[in-house]
């Protein structure tokens, strides 16, 4: 039995009619209670939008992957105005999952800051599920750094920072090892010992933002872009973005 719709105006299932077709040739609906009509894209990041489905499903293909198109590429490929690429960015940006979101890293994880946009950033990588998270700071003082690493990390996960003197209260909480990197990026004593996994992420985010975008866009948009590229197999990523174009957006 088919899925009954659902009017994006009311909320009413399943008393909803067949009302023609747009000038775009797409299928309208119209529901008996509101009287409201509506397409497949009402409501949702689609609408009001001038690509095919087809062509939104290629979006959600090409922006996963991790060194995905500019937007002057993709409108170039969809026959578009740069800046309507460059939007159609900027909108797949805004529906991606926080830079901070999800349970604690656990277990073992690498700490170190940056800076973009001449805006300090915090940045924490697991060892044990790889994940990342990245999150705008005030300054790079000790009070700052701790918060910063007691709100993403469990209490019981250990901790791999340079030898920069705002992360020296860390031992105080939790264990804590440093690499000296005046000297060496891994100790020769423990080569357990190092940050290399966090100073990747540095490294993938900073040309990326150079080159793909010639310069940031809004900070904590490319954060979440960052984030959801390492976070997720590109699998997950296609997944997730397809069913974000088809569900009603909300507040991000």
């Amino acid at each position: 039995m088919p899925a009954q719709k659902t009017c994006p105006h009311c909320g009413v299932i399943g008393d909803v009619i067949r009302w023609g077709k747009t000038t775009q040739k797409r299928i309208r609906y119209r529901c008996l209670s509101c009287r409201k009509t509506f397409t497949n894209r009402t409501g949702t990041i689609r609408h009001r939008t001038r690509i095919t489905d087809q062509q939104w499903r290629l979006l959600a293909q090409l922006v996963s992957i991790r060194t995905c198109p500019s937007g002057a590429d993709l409108a170039k490929l969809f026959q578009k105005h740069t800046n309507t690429g460059q939007h159609y960015r900027r909108m797949v940006r805004q529906i991606l999952p926080s830079s901070t979101a999800g349970e604690k890293l656990s277990g073992l994880a690498e700490i170190d800051e940056t800076t973009m946009k001449h805006i300090w950033i915090g940045g924490a990588k697991s060892r044990i599920t790889k994940q990342i998270k990245l999150s705008p700071l005030q300054n790079r003082n000790s009070a700052t750094l701790t918060n910063f690493v007691d709100n993403l990390l469990d209490k019981n996960t250990s901790a791999f920072t340079d030898e920069w003197r705002g992360y020296n209260e860390l031992r105080y909480s939790r264990k804590h090892f440093t690499i000296c990197h005046a000297r060496e990026f891994v100790s020769r004593e423990c080569s357990g010992i190092h940050t290399n996994g966090i100073e990747g992420v540095w490294g993938h985010a900073k040309p990326k933002a150079v080159h793909t975008y010639r310069g940031y866009p809004k900070l904590t948009e490319f954060l979440r872009e960052i984030c959801f590229q390492f976070n997720f197999s590109y699998p997950e990523r296609v997944a997730y973005l397809t069913a974000r174009f088809s569900r009603p957006t909300t507040n991000t």
